[in-house]
């Protein structure tokens, strides 16, 4: 299962479901419709705020799954 996001962040990190360093994305927030809203509304703000705010999980690109901290392999050896 693959994940597809319109506007993500990607980085590496460890899978604990794959047991590997693997590409991780999480959604990114799309500050250009806020600042619109914002500039129309004025309140807007508010929930420009609460978005950008929101925890936004890291997840596995080859798998889905949740990954709670971007880190290398956790079981390689120390130089």
């Amino acid at each position: 299962m693959k994940l597809r996001f319109g506007r993500f962040e990607e980085a590496s990190g460890y899978c604990g479901k794959c047991l590997k360093q693997v590409p991780v994305g999480r959604q990114g927030i799309r500050h250009g419709p806020h600042l619109v809203l914002t500039l129309l509304t004025g309140l807007w703000a508010i929930f420009w705020i609460r978005d950008a705010r929101r925890p936004r999980p890291w997840k596995c690109l080859e798998c889905g799954a949740e990954v709670y901290k971007i880190m290398s392999d956790p079981f390689a050896k120390a130089k």
